[in-house]
């Protein structure tokens, strides 16, 4: 489940409900990373909710730079509400939107970028060797995203 973590989190924030159930498939078909190149999980939230995860690199997808782990791939990530709600990750002319559609309508949410992730931050103070602050996510949220994929 290596790459799809942040994924689910983003999924279990948006969702905002409990965990219930999960389904998970992983392959590899390129045999040359260190972890599955295809990942698939379904995660069932409370009242009826899911969403589904996928990614790839099977297809040994361009690298556009090592160092910062920019590669292509393919990964669709998109949620269903208990309301009838599609929820789509998207890229419009270049920025991140969350469209969301029913019955017709559609509505978009801007992604608004950070300055600085905060992973960024943590890699940062981590090769400096410096105090995480105070304000970074702690493992346990990590935790949590991991206790649900091993306990559901």
């Amino acid at each position: 489940m290596d790459a799809m973590l942040h994924n689910l989190n983003a999924a279990r924030y948006l969702m905002g409900r409990r965990v219930v159930g999960r389904a998970f498939f992983s392959d590899d078909h390129t045999y040359s990373l260190a972890c599955d190149d295809t990942q698939f999980l379904k995660v069932d939230f409370e009242q009826g909710a899911s969403a589904h995860l996928f990614i790839t690199w099977a297809a040994e997808l361009a690298v556009y730079d090592s160092a910062k782990n920019d590669r292509e791939h393919i990964d669709q990530c998109f949620m269903v509400t208990d309301q009838g709600w599609l929820f789509r990750n998207e890229i419009r002319e270049g920025k991140a939107v969350i469209t969301a559609t029913r019955n017709g309508l559609e509505k978009d949410f801007p992604v608004i970028p950070f300055e600085e992730t905060f992973f960024d931050r943590y890699a940062k103070e981590i090769k400096n060797r410096d105090i995480l602050p105070a304000d970074l996510p702690d493992i346990r949220e990590a935790y949590e995203d991991l206790r649900i994929l091993l306990e559901n």
